[in-house]
């Protein structure tokens, strides 16, 4: 089942889901890489959280197709990113003198498949807060939403898009591309918007 949003006849309610969370994505993922730009690279994690969320429900709207031709074998061996990896320990045998000496090896190894972010994008994490009140310095343990890095999440929003592409959705937009560099029209653009409202959702109060 595929679909080209550019074609006529009314659109079936999974292109506008996928349409719908595509533009979304988009969006944080411009709004981030704008605000990284103008800030060194500073973003609150707020704005991570909120690009995370994004690429969250990119990844909801498509899943229900992955068993379609375009993707069906993509979709599990697909790199989501060079920047994402885990550690992998092998044994590998040296020979030293008359003899085979195990030596464990260890490489890191970039996540691939799709199927991967179900069990990454909903993670937690506890932390250590410091928080000062009346009664004074106190620590305590929080737990939250683990966020991932923003490069990697910028990285899957790619893998995604390419993903959608190979199903037909491709709606039109004009945004910043993953691949894009942020201009001066851009940064002209984001000064006439002003400040934008910060989301708390998954967010922590105290800020990092």
């Amino acid at each position: 089942m595929t679909s080209d949003s550019g074609g006529a006849g009314p659109k079936t309610a999974r292109q506008r889901i996928i349409e719908d969370a595509q533009l979304r994505c988009y969006d944080a993922r411009s709004e981030y890489q704008q605000s990284s730009l103008l800030l060194s690279g500073q973003v609150s994690r707020e704005q991570v959280y909120r690009l995370q969320q994004a690429v969250a429900d990119y990844y909801w709207a498509i899943r229900p197709l992955r068993d379609e031709d375009p993707i069906r074998d993509w979709w599990d061996d697909v790199t989501l990113s060079e920047q994402w990896t885990y550690t992998v320990t092998t044994t590998e045998y040296e020979v030293q003198g008359s003899r085979a000496v195990p030596v464990e090896v260890t490489e890191e190894v970039p996540y691939t498949g799709l199927e991967t972010l179900r069990d990454h994008l909903d993670q937690t994490e506890t932390v250590t807060k410091t928080r000062t009140g009346m009664r004074g310095r106190r620590t305590e343990q929080v737990t939250r939403q683990k966020v991932l890095d923003a490069g990697v999440l910028v990285d899957i929003s790619g893998v995604l898009d390419d993903a959608a592409d190979k199903l037909g959705f491709s709606p039109e937009v004009k945004s910043i591309d993953h691949t894009d560099e942020v201009d001066e029209e851009d940064l002209e653009q984001l000064f006439e918007q002003g400040p934008q409202p910060v989301a708390t959702d998954g967010g922590d109060g105290d800020g990092e």
